[in-house]
């Protein structure tokens, strides 16, 4: 990635807010060789001549800045009287959609500049409800995602870590950038730091686990970035991809074979299992659980699973930082797979519903 050629790009197509993701939006695969024509997010598209995505006009950006201004004061009770009105819940989604957009607009324009003219991108904007996902993946591997947090999740959080106001709230608009290697997410954590001023934005808060990893998490940059443009904070995690894949290694804890009495009275057996991953289990439960005297008799075999996480993710970052990872992944694997089985033995015999409630708390 040729990150040191980047050239600022000019805003030439701009986006209303009268047409901006109003409807559900498919994955689109683009071919910048081929195609002359985008028509996202709205219908009204110009001809792309740099970067396949258009930017929001100056209209749209005083527009959301007023909303944002007004909607970081609103307490709890603010945001579910929100939640009963279907136009103002309509206008907050808008607003936050707006922000993430224009976040996701500008900060691919500077990591992906390099590709416009000579990779295929993968471009997916759709929309699950009143949530926004977004991404664009290259073919060297660099990946960006980004999505707005639901504003039940956002109350349901606020409530859990006792915040009184949304600006307390820092990931209602967030993405994550996954590298294929922890150098590369170095540099474009560089470019970052140069480039994004030119996008009228600034890193307010920047925690370094790369280069001053913590004992529980390493090999991970998260950043806190104002955009100046529609007065949001994004919150961008930064690394490479076999962290992100670690951290989200997905697990299926089966609780055996359950009867289900369906509508019409007959007797349906099927399997019991709850779908979680490393983060929830080991970093979201485990503490919770180890709290908890009814399970005191799973204590040491919590402290096995959290020790063999942290050598696991200790090993990730040191091969990464050595450029061997992929030479070391097929032990790296086994691994892992030796932890899925010491969490699936512990948490088979822990009550379902103790786990659901510790992941909700």
């Amino acid at each position: 990635m040729r990150i040191d050629d980047y050239i600022s790009v000019n805003k030439n197509a701009m986006v209303n807010k009268n047409n901006l993701i109003k409807e559900t939006k498919t994955t689109k695969d683009i071919d910048l060789n081929s195609v002359s024509k985008i028509d996202l997010p709205n219908n009204e598209a110009d001809r792309f001549s740099q970067f396949p995505l258009q930017d929001i006009d100056e209209s749209t950006e005083i527009y959301v800045k007023n909303k944002v201004n007004i909607y970081k004061d609103h307490t709890i009770q603010d945001l579910e009287n929100i939640l009963n009105d279907e136009s103002k819940l309509r206008d907050f989604y808008y607003v936050y959609n707006t922000s993430l957009y224009n976040n996701f607009h500008d900060i691919s324009k500077i990591i992906y500049h390099d590709y416009l003219k000579e990779d295929k991108i993968n471009l997916n904007l759709n929309q699950d409800g009143n949530k926004l996902n977004l991404s664009l993946i290259t073919n060297e591997g660099i990946e960006f995602v980004a999505n707005s947090k639901s504003l039940p999740r956002i109350v349901e959080k606020m409530k859990r870590k006792n915040k009184t106001h949304l600006n307390e709230i820092t990931d209602v608009i967030r993405g994550r950038i996954n590298t294929s290697n922890i150098y590369q997410a170095k540099e474009i954590l560089r470019v970052l730091e140069s480039e994004l001023v030119k996008q009228n934005k600034e890193i307010i808060e920047v925690e370094d686990m790369i280069t001053n990893p913590r004992e529980t998490y390493k090999g991970r940059v998260h950043l806190l970035i104002k955009d100046n443009e529609t007065g949001a904070v994004f919150e961008l995690q930064l690394g490479p991809k076999s962290i992100t894949e670690f951290i989200e290694r997905p697990v299926t804890i089966n609780y055996g074979q359950k009867e289900i009495v369906t509508d019409k009275g007959t007797i349906l057996v099927e399997d019991e299992t709850l779908n979680s991953n490393y983060h929830d289990l080991i970093y979201k439960c485990i503490p919770k659980l180890k709290t908890n005297p009814k399970f005191e008799k799973f204590k040491n075999d919590f402290e096995k699973i959290e020790r063999k996480y942290l050598e696991i993710q200790d090993k990730i970052y040191k091969t990464e930082l050595e450029g061997t990872y992929e030479k070391n992944k097929p032990q790296i694997e086994q691994e892992m797979a030796q932890l899925d089985k010491m969490l699936i033995s512990v948490f088979s015999k822990i009550d379902k519903n103790y786990i659901i409630k510790s992941l909700e708390e």
